[in-house]
């Protein structure tokens, strides 16, 4: 079939094995550029935390489970820890895998709906520890059942107990740094367009070079928030070249922009930084910049549509 498809497509046969390489490379770098967005370094001390509820709670619950259940003989220590090892493992890679799986199925927007989709990921996870458990020992479907609960239930809770914040507050970090990447693109983007003007003839406004179509107004508008028709606050200054020193404003966020979580700034040589609320106060104090903070102030007390 794939030999069909890359024919179709105008690949010689030899071209089809380099090709799928290269697709299955970029999927895997895809991944785990995915993962890396997310991740934290505390997500460590999370990991450990459930690691070892299911490694040591785990393994005793099930010691006693299974020896009230199974001859001692095989209910042994080892045969407990090993158990609960390969369904910890097992869990684990079929929750992560899960995840994938429903992410890439279906399109979700929203805090919620990603930990719903987490929450839906646990189930196949914890049936595969049931099946773990009902593989080990010589249990009736019934009898394993009871055994999961009293041994790989607590563990499982735990899991669910810090995985959900967990997940909660990793989405809204990961969305934080979606939109402040949101904001330095488009105000490069913005100086770009402004430069086209003349280094000393910057367009009065930003409604200007909407009109004049250097800019797409849809560029203008904030990521996260709809309110105003410009998310961004742009006083006239006079440009720098790219590579020359500059602390003067040319252009910033709005402060809802980003949940009032800092501002990314915009200078007059094209530099586009992100700066927490009390840098950006101190920022905005500096001499050549107090107009724009004046300005700003003014500005940001009148309500969106004024």
């Amino acid at each position: 079939m794939y030999m069909l498809w890359f024919r179709a497509a105008g690949a010689s046969p030899r071209e089809v094995p380099a090709r799928r390489d290269r697709q299955a490379l970029l999927v895997k770098n895809m991944v785990i550029a995915q993962a890396a967005a997310y991740f934290r370094w505390w997500h460590l001390i999370v990991l450990a935390a459930i690691v070892s509820g299911w490694l040591f709670g785990g393994a005793y619950l099930l010691e006693r489970a299974a020896r009230q259940r199974a001859p001692r003989r095989k209910a042994t220590r080892g045969r407990c820890v090993l158990i609960t090892v390969i369904a910890a493992a097992c869990t684990g890679v079929t929750w992560l895998a899960a995840m994938m799986v429903f992410t890439l199925l279906w399109e979700f927007h929203g805090k919620a709906a990603y930990i719903a989709i987490g929450l839906i990921s646990v189930v196949p996870a914890l049936v595969i520890s049931y099946v773990v458990l009902l593989a080990g020992f010589e249990f009736s479907a019934k009898e394993a059942l009871r055994a999961w609960l009293a041994s790989f239930g607590p563990p499982a809770a735990l899991t669910v107990v810090l995985g959900v914040p967990t997940g909660w507050i990793t989405y809204d970090l990961h969305l934080t740094r979606l939109a402040r990447a949101h904001s330095t693109i488009r105000l490069q983007e913005l100086y770009r367009a402004v430069a086209q003007y003349g280094v000393g003839m910057p367009p009065a406004s930003l409604e200007r070079v909407i009109r004049d179509h250097t800019f797409p107004p849809d560029y203008l508008r904030c990521r996260a928030k709809t309110d105003r028709q410009i998310a961004y606050f742009y006083l006239p200054a006079p440009l720098k070249p790219p590579n020359s020193e500059s602390k003067r404003l040319l252009a910033c966020d709005y402060v809802e922009n980003l949940d009032g979580d800092g501002r990314v700034v915009l200078f007059t040589n094209g530099q586009a930084e992100w700066f927490d609320s009390e840098s950006f106060q101190r920022l905005v104090s500096l001499k050549e910049n107090t107009i724009f903070g004046a300005a700003l102030a003014e500005a940001e007390a009148k309500a969106p549509g004024d």
